[in-house]
């Protein structure tokens, strides 16, 4: 992956790489490679702003607010980002977008104590789904709501 990003990036091709580096910043992150994660969801991010190519935004938000707990647990930081997934994506319609920044706030929210919050939250952008749609991020929302119905 990285040498197919650098030959991209050598030939000056923009189109795309926020969504490459994006992905292959989740790679890192997943993968414990945390200072490479860092670096590669910064740049995918300036990239983002530099190229007005802010369709994956939503999911290098994510990943910093992610990296961030999992660097140093700063959960301030790490809600910010999942914010502005969340807004992202809702602000251009993105619901199955807006869902997994939806899912990764309620998370966090719920982990603070803040559970009426983090049901709304996820409430809200669940609500923009038919009954009959069925992904694994729906099954995880559903799932994250009746627990808190259970609790």
């Amino acid at each position: 992956m990285e040498r197919g990003i650098g030959a991209w990036q050598r030939a000056d091709y923009k189109c795309f790489m926020t969504n490459r580096l994006g992905l292959y910043g989740r790679m890192c992150l997943e993968t414990g490679q945390l200072g490479r994660a860092r670096q590669i969801l910064t740049d995918a991010e300036q990239l983002a702003e530099e190229t007005g190519e802010k369709f994956c935004l939503t999911e290098i938000q994510r990943y910093l607010g992610r990296l961030t707990l999992a660097e140093n647990g700063d959960r301030e930081t790490a809600e910010r980002h999942f914010r502005l997934a969340l807004s992202a994506a809702e602000s251009r319609g993105a619901f199955g977008f807006a869902l997994r920044g939806a899912i990764d706030l309620a998370r966090h929210l719920r982990q603070d104590g803040r559970t009426e919050e983090a049901n709304q939250t996820l409430s809200r952008v669940y609500s923009h789904f038919k009954a009959s749609d069925d992904t694994s991020d729906l099954r995880t929302a559903k799932a994250i709501l009746e627990e808190s119905d259970r609790a």
